[in-house]
């Protein structure tokens, strides 16, 4: 489904470094680092050599032929997958030079120093010095060591951190850092990634204080069906029989973003998989008032080689909306998957909504709606409106009636004698043959619309053409704000609002001339849905520091209800 939103021409990009990860996976990265096998050749291996403003050394354990563990390298960062690829062109298998330079890194030499490792770990692609991972504020202190979990670390800012990997019983601590690792054995030292273990008291004296990632989860805590590969299984019924799921604390998969998201960069999803019973089917999610779903229909051979049959989300409306995805040519027998996350790249945290699938009996008969969409969602009165819409037919008729689609506005979701109908001449012509057909449309908003939030209604099988089994599918409603011409003619917000600094990383400022009055203020996606509401004792500033990098609008209203709409720019520091 195509939209027209012509606002999605703007590169919105998030920020990486602020990515959800599970405490299995953080060990899972850290063992990586400790057991990595690669091959060294006599083109990795320099002694003293000037390179970068600096002098280069091997760490003297490194020789020709299989090495085991990442090894050192003063200022480094590398992946895995650089690490290797560095070798092959001659750099230096890690630096122990700690006392020339910062490192030269990964022009001349390749590894992990002790916070790249850890920086790596967490997943992140900017190196966090000590100093930062005790300043950063994606970064929290414990206030003490009772506190400490798995997939944590230790860290004594200007000098080293360690990742804890274990609890022991005896109260011991078992870490996986990289450093030179003489303090531990002594002589030469180790100069490479390794694992070792300390007591509590070693720590604290040696001046290691305890922390964690902010946006490390724990293991128990992500959802079953986290997975493409550990999928729920939905049942598919004749009638709808919901089941419940969140999204809460779900981390990214390596599949791309569907067809019909223009904004999300790394869904947080969940997964479900069915088993065709009919070639036709029809998922349906109800998401909570909070959540603006995203839900997608794959096929495929596995989750390795999957193919996005068909996409649908609330993308362009309020939170809340339920959505009805529909697919007729599913093969009989055969697995499909179903993808569902929260539009957008803020992590959600009330990401609950239920789910279920169903197909058609001999004798159910069925219109249902889907593929809803509203551009622009925000429209000055006076201005034209596209819709998108698709009636879906379930049943074995194969001479039906045109089925007519009629769009109304409205003030709330409901369809009722006080919502104006704004065009009844589109009809679709489905039946069992062609079981599914797009409508578009153009609608001019009368210029006497007073603003304000509106709701377009979508009511299928408006002339009440088929006898059907399922009523509450007919309806659609996607929200929009209307401005009143005058508003955005003969009042100019630009020249009374003063927003600064712009771009920011942390706090934004709303100065105004003294005869505005600002009464709300929200902050908005490029796509206008809402991410946060400015309390009212704070209409002067508004904090982004915890928002990805990227573009973003504030909608401010006067107490005339007059809007103006402002664009900011979230920086990183």
């Amino acid at each position: 489904m195509k939209r027209l939103i012509s606002i999605i021409l703007i590169v919105c990009s998030v920020n990486l470094s602020m990515a959800q990860i599970v405490d299995s996976q953080v060990i899972e990265k850290a063992n990586a680092y400790l057991n990595h096998s690669w091959e060294a050749t006599s083109d990795n291996i320099w002694e003293d050599v000037s390179c970068g403003g600096k002098t280069v050394n091997t760490p003297f354990w490194v020789t020709t032929g299989t090495c085991t563990s990442l090894p050192y390298c003063w200022g480094g960062n590398s992946t895995l997958s650089d690490f290797d690829n560095y070798l092959t062109q001659g750099k230096s298998a890690g630096d122990d030079n700690t006392s020339i330079g910062y490192g030269a890194e990964p022009g001349c030499s390749v590894g992990v120093d002790c916070s790249g490792f850890v920086s790596r770990c967490y997943g992140l692609t900017n190196h966090y010095s000590t100093s930062m991972l005790n300043a950063n504020n994606q970064f929290g202190h414990y206030n003490n060591y009772n506190a400490l979990k798995a997939g944590d670390f230790v860290n004594k800012p200007g000098s080293h951190t360690r990742l804890v990997t274990k609890i022991n019983n005896n109260g011991t601590i078992t870490v996986i850092e990289s450093g030179s690792g003489t303090g531990n054995v002594g002589g030469d030292g180790l100069w490479r990634v390794f694992e070792w273990t300390y007591s509590v008291s070693e720590l604290i004296n040696d001046g290691y204080k305890p922390q964690y990632y902010k946006n490390m989860i724990q293991a128990e805590d992500v959802p079953e069906n986290n997975e493409c590969a550990d999928a729920s299984i939905l049942e598919s019924h004749s009638d709808c029989s919901f089941i419940n799921g969140t999204v809460d604390n779900a981390t990214e998969s390596n599949i791309s973003v569907p067809a019909c998201d223009h904004l999300s960069e790394h869904p947080k999803d969940v997964w479900y998989r069915f088993t065709a019973l009919k070639p036709s089917h029809s998922v349906r999610v109800l998401p909570n008032n909070v959540m603006n779903a995203v839900a997608v229909i794959y096929s495929g051979e596995d989750c390795q080689n999957l193919t996005e049959l068909v996409c649908e989300g609330a993308i362009n409306g309020d939170s809340g909306n339920e959505l009805n995805l529909f697919y007729n040519q599913f093969n009989i027998g055969q697995d499909y998957w179903v993808r569902v996350y929260d539009y957008g790249n803020i992590d959600p945290t009330n990401g609950q909504f239920e789910i279920c699938i169903t197909h058609s009996d001999n004798n159910f008969e069925d219109i249902l709606l889907n593929n809803v969409s509203v551009a622009p969602s925000t429209v000055k009165a006076g201005e034209t409106i596209v819709l998108k819409a698709q009636q879906n037919y379930i049943g074995s008729q194969n001479n039906l009636p045109e089925i007519y689609l009629h769009y109304y506005l409205s003030k709330d979701c409901l369809l009722d004698t006080s919502d104006i109908l704004l065009y009844n001449e589109e009809f679709s012509n489905i039946n069992a043959y062609n079981a599914s057909e797009a409508e578009e449309t153009s609608i001019l908003i009368s210029d006497s619309t007073i603003g304000g939030a509106y709701y377009i209604l979508f009511v299928a099988d408006a002339t009440n053409m088929v006898e059907e089994n399922n009523e509450e599918n007919n309806l659609a409603c996607m929200q929009i704000q209307i401005v009143n011409k005058e508003s955005v003619e003969t009042y100019s917000f630009k020249d009374q609002v003063h927003i600064y600094p712009n771009p920011s990383s942390d706090w934004v400022y709303i100065k105004v001339d003294r005869n505005l009055i600002i009464d709300k203020a929200s902050l908005l996606d490029m796509n206008g849905r809402v991410i946060k509401n400015i309390p009212k004792w704070e209409l002067n500033k508004v904090n982004i520091s915890d928002l990805h990098e990227g573009m973003y609008l504030l909608k401010l209203e006067n107490t005339k209800h007059q809007t103006g709409i402002f664009k900011i720019v979230k920086k990183t520091k």
